[in-house]
């Protein structure tokens, strides 16, 4: 019988390629977020860290008053966490080192030399 117990679609779960990789995303507007959204599709642990003050500028591209939310924001943001972090601060920057120990990659679109300096280098290679 085809629809058996062990046929079933809840017992042919596929291991996504990427379960068990960890990526950070600092990405901003349409291609960043949009790349690490196809990551966090593939079974990627995406985590987008945002500013404290304001959060992604596409929370607010197309934000409907009725449901509270940003079409923009969710197509390009869907299946990841998310955590404000106030990268200026020390503080911000001992959480987001120390996530990035566990990540596989961080995804940003800003210049590099802006992480000059950060020790994000001894943190990857620390892991």
């Amino acid at each position: 019988m085809l629809d058996g117990p062990s046929l079933r679609r809840e017992n042919r779960r596929m291991r996504l390629p990427l379960a068990g990789f960890r990526v950070l995303d600092l990405t901003v507007y349409q291609h960043g977020p949009y790349a690490s959204t196809i990551l966090a599709n593939l079974g990627a642990d995406v985590i987008k860290v945002e500013e404290v003050q304001s959060g992604d500028p596409g929370r607010y591209a197309w934000y409907s008053r009725e449901t509270g939310l940003s079409s923009f924001f969710e197509a390009h943001n869907h299946g990841k966490r998310s955590i404000a972090l106030n990268l200026k601060h020390p503080r911000g920057r001992e959480v987001f080192l120390r996530l990035a120990k566990s990540a596989m990659c961080c995804c940003t679109t800003s210049a590099s030399p802006r992480w000059s300096g950060w020790g994000s280098t001894t943190a990857r290679s620390q892991r």
